[in-house]
């Protein structure tokens, strides 16, 4: 059926109407056609093409109503309107205008049926090569039953474009047959709407804008499922080219299903800005080898649009993709994610391709990188699958930044069959190779983070701009292992490998655990500056079974700082078994993990080095109870001419066993950190066990500091079973110094248990000095500044109020080299059991070192057959000098100018009797033998020793006179150097007010009975004098006992 106005000279009029309409039944026709066209002039509108079947179906073929003219313009497309209770079935359908017409609006209406045209297209648009500002005409179907179609467009040259709108009521939508396109080059690009009940199916929707008016608008795309699924399976794209904003894309349904190739996105190459992608999905978002994306060109200045998806979970794989890029000057748009459930990112191929989120600022590009926020029950990465943030090479805008609030767990984990390049679940933010632009900042909140199997967090930069931080806030982080097919340990890293300075990880959480070779890495590989790793943990902090912190520097860029706090404990215990397995498998183009590893071994441990010239990090830790076990390490090391760190506890307690060790040292020309101990209490046990500042080159050995806790008065150090404090040198490098502040004690027991500041090589050894209450030694412990070569031992200095050495304990500074002196201040010294305190010398020209004590008016005691000494000797050289000072008394012990195995001695022996050195005791004039006598071989008989008890007013003295008076044996006579005492007489003038008055109450004088002899003993003179055993003869009292209670002092 045919309307058709034409001319090829003039001007036509417009096309007629075609109207049909059947009250009770069906419409059916092949064709309808109405035209007006003309080659020179003015062409008129298309006719207006109507069908109604109010009770039937509507099936049409082809219909066309259209005006055009190539010179001078033409008018409107006629409308063409079906209207049908029943089904509607046409095949194509075009309404097309001229220059300055308006197409037709095609709208077809099913009350109760459904509608089907996909056996042709369906445009209204202006035509296109037309020059003018013709609108094109609207696309609209409602159907109660299901809507499907092939191609819909209604696009203008450079009018605006037509909407398109598609509404089931009560069924589905289909549009996979064909694409749904609005376009405008100059004008508004309109909107395509799809509404359904139930499921939405698309292929490709596009909306296109270039328009140049800032004013002009993209149209939108929007799809709602009120109760079905949304499943794309081609690409809908809103694109602005102009100064025009590009139109939304905005998906509101149950679930949206993205798969095999299908796209979202919305890009800008112009001055416009990107439109937005929103979805909300009240079940699932699924996205299966598909992708959404906002992309900004190389030449757009207008910013991209962001990405935001509201849903119960999202799911990706299969190399399906969030991406949000930029490749110009304008911003990337950001990935904004709301899942009430999980995000769940996994990628099961092995292609290599990206599975997740990419954020992205292209070569070249000096816009921002979109940034990407997660919020969500829980999210886990699997496998290949990333979240990415990225400046590519020669990027120069900042990358995007990730925040991550997850309220229960956030897991990355990947199994061997799809970590095949060394790569595994993650969370990237780089800055790659001649990139300028700074990396981006990770922020995590969450329950728990839990990294297994190589799941790794990297930060880090290969260019000039500096790596972001890493933040982790939750509850629980827990990080173990590492990819079984390339030994990849789990982890969060931070890295720059030129000048670019590597970000810094902040931990934050209850508890925190890294197990099994797992790491954290901040490191520094060029100029750029290491980052601070720093875990705060309210509850506990483990590093177990190879767990490690790590900061290394092998360039000229200073390696950052570790920090840990617990307020619990620190366990830092145990050895990757696996650790030779591993390194084994470690992949070429993943060094930038591997040589963390390789370098810093298999014990768990917090571990700052440095390789190159500048100087390794500092580890400080702090926490309740700190317990490093079976060769768990804290360790600050320089391997070059950097300096290594300093590592400082603080503690509660501190207690390392079975090879668990604090050491700072120096294998180059760079010095060694130092180590401070602030603590309560130290507890050291094991071979292996304890705390080491060590070079063994030319780098000094650092000092090695224990003092009490904060404003606490008492620190208590206790050493067993072979554990150390050693500062040493083994070459030419100086040894460090040795300080132990414990006011309550010092004890250290058994063989190989030493503290020590010693050198076994041509470097001096350190001073140690020890300030205690009571330093205890026993069982073949030592306290040394010993030289075993030509480096002159240090000074050993202790203060404490008691020192005990027992059972083999030695105090010694002997030397091969010279130096080695002792200073002992105390009131209380004392061996026993073959205990030792020497600076003996060996070595020609060698001097033994000096003894000084001082005894403070307290006591020097031995047991004589003990053989506990006191030496200053010289094998092949001048003996050194023992000087005593203050001694109150020295008991069991004394100066020979030999020693002896069978008796204590103190000696100064010289390789000859000319070159000894000398003892001096300088002690108080009291000799304390002086008073000491031969007890008599019969004791005195009790009953005439009877007296009073001291009063209570202070009339006591001690007076020294020597010997005489009364002999000790009452039986014994006056010996002839008794002291004659003449009588006194008192002075009647003296006031002996303030003198206590003694009364003395007269006794009867009792005769004394005779009793008869039990025994004899000779007298001095050889006589035999008899004499009587009172304890055996029974009597009564013949003396009257001393009435003491009749003594008072005045009140």
């Amino acid at each position: 059926m045919y309307s058709y106005s034409y001319s090829t000279s003039g001007s036509t009029g417009n096309g007629g109407a075609i109207s049909l309409k059947a009250a009770n039944g069906s419409i059916t026709t092949a064709a309808l056609l109405s035209v007006s066209n003309s080659a020179v002039g003015s062409a008129g509108n298309g006719g207006v093409i109507n069908l109604e079947a109010n009770n039937g179906n509507i099936t049409v073929g082809d219909l066309f109503s259209f005006s055009y003219s190539p010179v001078d313009g033409g008018g409107n497309g006629g409308a063409i309107t079906f209207t049908a209770n029943g089904n509607i079935t046409t095949g194509g359908m075009n309404s097309e205008a001229g220059d300055t017409g308006k197409s037709g609006d095609i709208t077809l209406t099913s009350h109760a049926g459904a509608i089907d045209t996909t056996s042709g297209a369906i445009t209204s648009e202006i035509r296109e090569g037309s020059n003018g500002t013709g609108r094109a005409g609207a696309i609209a179907f409602t159907a109660q039953g299901d809507v499907q179609t092939a191609l819909l467009n209604a696009s203008a040259e450079k009018g605006d474009g037509g909407n398109i709108q598609l509404t089931s009521t009560h069924g589905a939508i289909d549009t996979t047959r064909g694409t749904l396109a609005t376009d405008s080059r100059s004008g508004n690009t309109a909107n395509i709407q799809l509404q359904a009940l139930n499921n939405i199916r698309t292929a490709d929707i596009i909306s296109t804008i270039s328009s140049s008016d800032k004013l002009a608008r993209g149209g939108d795309i929007t799809l709602i499922s009120k109760n079905g699924e949304v499943r794309v399976d081609g690409k809908i794209s809103t694109d602005t080219y102009g100064s025009s904003k590009g139109g939304d894309i905005n998906i509101t349904t149950g679930s949206l299903s993205l798969t095999d190739g299908a796209q979202l996105s919305t890009s800008t190459f112009g001055q416009g800005n990107g439109g937005t992608i929103n979805i909300t999905a009240s079940d699932t978002v699924s996205l299966n080898r598909a992708s959404a994306g906002s992309d900004v060109g190389s030449t757009a200045i207008g910013e991209g649009g962001d990405i935001n998806i509201t849903t119960g979970s999202l799911s990706i794989k299969g190399n399906g993709l969030l991406t949000s890029r930029t490749s110009g000057p304008g911003n990337a748009g950001s990935i904004n994610i709301i899942a009430r459930n999980t995000v769940s990112l996994d990628d099961q191929d092995v292609d290599g391709d990206l599975t997740g989120f990419s954020s992205v600022v292209r070569d070249g590009s000096t816009g921002k990188g979109g940034d990407i926020n997660i919020q969500a029950e829980h999210l886990s990465i699997r496998n290949n699958a990333a979240l990415n943030a990225d400046v590519e090479a020669n990027g120069r805008g900042k990358a995007g930044d990730i925040y991550l609030d997850v309220k229960g767990t956030i897991l990355l984990t990947s199994d061997e069959t799809y970590a095949q390049k060394g790569e595994s679940a993650r969370i990237t933010l780089a800055v790659q190779g001649g990139g300028i632009g700074s990396g981006g900042t990770l922020k995590v909140k969450a329950g728990s983070l839990v990294l297994r199997n190589g799941g790794i967090i990297k930060n880090s930069t290969q260019g000039q701009g500096n790596a972001g931080n890493i933040f982790v806030n939750a509850d629980v982080v827990d990080i173990s292992g590492s990819v079984p097919s390339s030994g990849l340990p789990s982890g969060l890293f931070t890295s720059t490998n030129t000048t670019g300075k590597a970000g810094d990880i902040i931990i934050d959480t209850q508890t925190f655990r890294i197990a099994d070779g797992a790491a954290l890495s901040a490191r520094t590989k060029g100029d750029g500056q290491g980052g601070t790793i720093r875990v705060n943990a309210t509850n506990t902090f483990e590093a177990v079974n190879g767990g490690q912190l790590v900061s290394t520097t092998s360039g000229k860029g200073q390696a950052g700082n570790i920090f840990v706090y617990a307020k619990d404990s620190v366990t830092i215990s145990g050895t990757d078994i696996n650790y030779n397995d591993r390194i084994a498998k470690f992949p070429n183009n993943s060094q930038l993990i591997a040589n963390d590893i390789r370098e810093t071994g298999a014990a768990s441990g917090l571990i700052v080095n440095t390789t190159g010239s500048a100087n390794a990090g500092n580890i400080e830790v702090t926490a309740g109870f700190i317990l490093l076990d079976s060769q768990g390490r804290i360790t600050a090391e320089s391997a070059s001419a950097g300096d290594g760190g300093n590592i400082t506890v603080n503690a509660n307690v501190l207690k390392t066993t079975d090879g668990g060790q604090l050491v700072t040292s120096t294998n180059s020309s760079g010095n060694a950190g130092n180590i401070t101990v602030n603590a309560k209490e130290v507890q050291l046990s094991g071979s292996n066990s304890g705390l080491f500042a060590q070079t063994s080159s030319t780098g000094n050995a650092g000092k090695l500091i224990l003092q009490p806790l904060g404003n606490e008065q008492n620190l208590k150090v206790n050493f067993q079973n072979g554990a150390q404090i050693s500062a040493s040198t083994s070459s030419s490098g100086t040894g460090g110094s040795l300080t132990i502040t414990a006011p309550e004690s010092i004890t250290i027991t058994g063989d190989g248990s030493i503290i020590s500041a010693e050198t076994t090589g041509a470097g001096n050894g350190g001073d140690l000095t020890l300030s205690t209450g009571k330093l205890v030694a026993r069982d073949g412990a030592q306290v040394t500044v010993s030289s075993a070569n030509s480096g002159k031992a240090g000074n050993l200095t202790v203060d404490a109020n008691s020192i005990k050495l027992t059972n083999r304990a030695k105090i010694n500074a002997d030397t091969t080299g010279g130096g080695g002196n002792i200073f002992l201040n105390s009131p209380l010294l004392l061996l026993r059991h073959g205990s030792s305190i020497t600076t003996n010398a060996s070595g020609n020209d060698i001097t033994a070192g000096n003894i000084t004590i001082d005894a403070k008016n307290g006591f020097i005691v031995a047991v004589p057959s003990e053989n506990s000494d006191i030496r200053a000797d010289s094998e092949n050289f001048r003996g050194g000098n023992v000087t005593i000072n203050n001694a109150a008394g020295i008991f069991g012990i004394q100066s020979r100018k030999e020693p002896s195995p069978q008796t204590s001695d103190i000696t100064a022996k010289g390789a000859t009797p000319d070159l000894s050195g000398t003892v001096e005791l300088n002690t108080p004039d009291i000799d304390l033998n002086s008073g000491l006598v031969e007890l008599p071989s019969v004791p005195v008989d009790t009953q005439v020793a009877q007296g009073c008890n001291s009063p209570n007013y202070a009339q006591s003295s001690f007076i020294i006179t020597g010997r005489g008076g009364l002999p000790p044996n009452p039986k014994d006579i006056l010996t002839p150097d008794a002291i004659q005492v003449d009588w006194v007489t008192l002075n009647p003038n003296i006031d002996n007010r303030n003198t206590p008055s003694i009364s003395t109450n007269s006794t009867n004088s009792t005769p004394e009975p005779i009793v008869e002899a039990t025994g004899w003993v000779f007298n001095a003179k050889g006589e035999v004098v008899f004499t009587a055993d009172t304890s055996t003869t029974p009597r009564s009292s013949w003396q009257t006992p001393t009435d003491c209670g009749r003594s008072k002092s005045n009140p």
